[in-house]
């Protein structure tokens, strides 16, 4: 024989190289997402000094407005080429680049062209502008979301990392620059044009890419629309579920069964307390899907991949979120000084619950992942258009941001979890399973936080000088220690297979430190197999499910 043959890799090795690059992912991604929320952070401290409860009030219209006409945005043609693999990607991304543009050029001149009039209707002479500004921001996206899916179907998470930090500096500092040059709510959407253009640029020096040169086969557009008309609709689902509450609220407002404080202040809660929406969600979305990917055809794996990463998230979602429930009164107090502290209990109820919110996160990568795009629009619209009807309930009640809250977090507990839970089975997870995962860590945690701050109740403010950010600073930091100790307690005793999932997502030295100082067991073939035995029963039940 002139040549050798190269035998090919074993499954496990296969299974291991893959699972190394998604544990890197998530460690690149989560990396860069927590630089991106402490970017994120410090700009609405210094924009919440900077603008009013009118700025946010606008912003909140613009954003529930402009959600249904970036429905539009790229025709889902992101998604189906991280579907398609890498394999696919040189054939079908000169298409997809020129379909997808189309569509966010349409997108652009809707919005744009209903910017006057929609500022007419809702009496707002100021929202035109931030319309505007968001219309012109959508085109410019499209070489950007096909770089990022090039970069997802290869697994190059580094650089995706790395595209989103320098993005978000772009972004915030921004946000900062037109807020201190009197801008008013423009100073949430101008920052979009900026940053579109940079990921642009950042995208083709990182891949050397340019999909604009490839023939755009408009024959092949019709097959496109027939695969990304769900993902279009499921993005109109997901834009009622994800601003729906904004959009109702700016209606009522607009007839005046709110008030502009009301508003402004659910606006402003909402973008402190999304802050752990976005830490988790987006890093999930953007590892979880393209790996499910993979893993369509090995039920076994893919029941595992989607019950670990809902452990995962409701472990540290709760943790983030009632984290910062217990501190958020003193630390309003320290950061604005009671300009915003009508928002305090709003924040409080939106971060206990928006581990439910998360919850979706998972969901949608599980659906996508095996091509369910049509299941994924109507049960995401169900819990949108639900999630709207409990809105327009919390807004012709009450004319306050925390009731307001309240009552959106309770509907994401009773009407969108279960759905959730009934999502995920029809994936083949089944839901016995999918509860198992999503209660134990977050009842924990709630735990732990009610009794922080009960505590804090009993022993009253912190006072022990005369410098007052002192004595709230000392707060804040006891609270959090507080709430950290009962809840690392908690979930070691009541979590353990949660925690020790959420501590193999660190990296290797902060996973060997903290598994010591716990007695976490370090994973085996032998604890393996114990923990993996009930998901290799959902495997069974899946794969049933799939022959029939």
């Amino acid at each position: 024989m002139s040549g050798t043959v190269t035998p090919p890799k074993p499954a496990r090795q296969k299974s291991e190289a893959l699972g190394g690059k998604v544990g890197r992912g998530m460690s690149w991604m989560a990396s860069a997402t927590l630089i991106v929320k402490i970017l994120s952070f410090a700009s609405t401290i210094v924009l919440g000094h900077l603008l009013s409860e009118d700025d946010y009030g606008v912003y909140g219209m613009a954003m529930g407005l402009s959600a249904f006409a970036q429905v539009l945005r790229d025709g889902g043609m992101r998604r189906i080429l991280i579907q398609k693999q890498a394999h696919r990607y040189a054939g079908l991304s000169g298409p997809m680049y020129w379909f997808s543009g189309s569509f966010n050029m349409v997108a652009g001149v809707l919005l744009g062209a209903a910017a006057f009039p929609l500022a007419w209707l809702y009496d707002e002479p100021e929202l035109a502008g931030v319309l505007l500004a968001t219309a012109v921001s959508i085109p410019l996206t499209t070489a950007m979301g096909v770089y990022r899916a090039k970069m997802a179907v290869d697994l190059q998470f580094r650089q995706l990392a790395a595209m989103n930090t320098y993005g978000a500096v772009v972004r915030y500092a921004s946000m900062i620059l037109f807020a201190m040059l009197g801008f008013g709510a423009l100073s949430f959407t101008l920052p979009l044009v900026a940053m579109s253009i940079f990921e642009g640029a950042y995208g083709y020096w990182a891949t050397r890419d340019s999909p604009w040169r490839r023939s755009p086969r408009l024959r092949l557009w019709p097959a496109l629309w027939s695969k990304a008309k769900w993902i279009v609709l499921g993005t109109l689902a997901m834009a009622t579920l994800r601003q729906g509450d904004y959009f109702v609220f700016g209606l009522l407002k607009a007839r005046q069964w709110l008030s502009t404080g009301a508003v402004g202040q659910y606006v402003f809660a909402f973008q402190i307390a999304v802050q752990i929406n976005v830490l988790v969600a987006v890093n999930l979305q953007a590892v979880l899907f393209p790996a499910l990917t993979k893993l369509v055809h090995e039920p076994m794996r893919y029941v595992q991949a989607v019950l670990r990463a809902t452990r995962v998230m409701m472990l540290v979602g709760s943790v983030f979120g009632l984290g910062l429930a217990c501190v958020m009164s003193p630390l309003e107090s320290l950061l604005w000084d009671g300009k915003w502290a009508e928002s305090v209990g709003a924040v409080m109820w939106m971060a206990a619950f928006f581990p439910m919110r998360l919850l979706t996160s998972v969901l949608n990568s599980a659906q996508m992942s095996r091509g369910r795009f049509k299941e994924w629009f109507w049960l995401t619209l169900l819990q949108g258009v639900g999630m709207m009807g409990a809105a327009a309930i919390a807004g012709l009640l009450f004319n306050h941001a925390e009731q307001l809250s309240l009552i959106i977090g309770v509907y994401f507990l009773v009407g969108v979890t279960p759905t959730c839970l009934w999502g995920m089975a029809r994936c083949g997870v089944p839901w016995k399973q999918s509860l198992l995962a999503v209660t134990p860590a977050w009842l924990v945690v709630c735990a732990a936080g009610g009794l922080t701050l009960i505590l804090a109740h009993l022993v009253g403010p912190i006072s022990i000088g005369h410098v007052r950010w002192v004595d709230l600073s000392l707060e804040v930091m006891l609270r959090g220690v507080t709430f950290s100790v009962l809840a690392v307690i908690g979930l070691r005793v009541f979590a353990k297979r949660s925690l020790a999932e959420t501590v193999e997502v660190a990296p290797a030295r902060t996973r060997r430190m903290v598994r010591k100082i716990l007695r976490l067991p370090a994973p085996g073939r032998r604890a393996t197999a114990a923990a993996s035995q009930s998901e290799a029963v959902a495997a069974t039940e899946a794969m049933r499910d799939e022959e029939s």
